[in-house]
C-alpha cells in the first residue's frame, strides 16, 4: 500500500477546496489546518470534513470568500468575526492583534 504524505493531503485539500469555490487564501488555511489535524492523529478534524466542506462550499451555506472582521475594542481583548466563513482563516487573520494585546 502506498503511503499518502503530508505534502498530498495538503495540495489535494487546497486543490479540492478551489474547485469547490473557495477563495485561493482561505483554501490555503484550511489545507494547510487539514494537514496538521492528520499530522497528530487527529482525523475528526482533517480529511474527514473536507468532503463535508465541499459540498457546504457548492451549496452556498459556507462562503468561502469572505474575509474576517478583527475587533480589537478593549486592551486585552480581540474579537474575530468569521462572518460564517472558515475558523481556520479568522485565527489567521486575528492572531498577529491577539499576540499583541497579549503583551
Amino acid at each position: 500500500m502506498a503511503a499518502v504524505t503530508l505534502d498530498l493531503i495538503e495540495s489535494t485539500t487546497h486543490a479540492a477546496l478551489v474547485r469547490h469555490g473557495c477563495r485561493d487564501d482561505i483554501a490555503a488555511d484550511v489545507a494547510r489546518a487539514v494537514r496538521v489535524a492528520e499530522h497528530n492523529g487527529n482525523r475528526i478534524c482533517g480529511l474527514y470534513y473536507v468532503e463535508s466542506y465541499c459540498r457546504q462550499l457548492e451549496s452556498g451555506r459556507l462562503p468561502g470568500d469572505v474575509d474576517p472582521v478583527v475587533h480589537h475594542d478593549r486592551l486585552g481583548s480581540v474579537r474575530v468575526d468569521a462572518r460564517f466563513g472558515f475558523a481556520q482563516t479568522a485565527f489567521r487573520v486575528g492572531f498577529e492583534t491577539a499576540v499583541e494585546a497579549a503583551r
